[in-house]
């Protein structure tokens, strides 16, 4: 079955965040609206499939 990269790197997040957790980290709370996006780096630019351009 083919997985798209949105779910193969939801997949590879959600196994980042266990493994953190099983090694006692915590995460007391996440405030809506607050996102991982960096706003300072230059968006990407898909010319193709799977390449992207900067």
């Amino acid at each position: 079955m083919y997985e798209s990269a949105t779910h193969q790197a939801h997949l590879h997040l959600k196994q980042k965040i266990e493994q953190f957790l099983s090694k006692g980290g915590e995460i007391q709370n996440v405030p809506s609206g607050v996102s991982g996006f960096n706003r300072s780096l230059p968006k990407a630019h898909w010319a193709k499939g799977q390449s992207v351009k900067s």
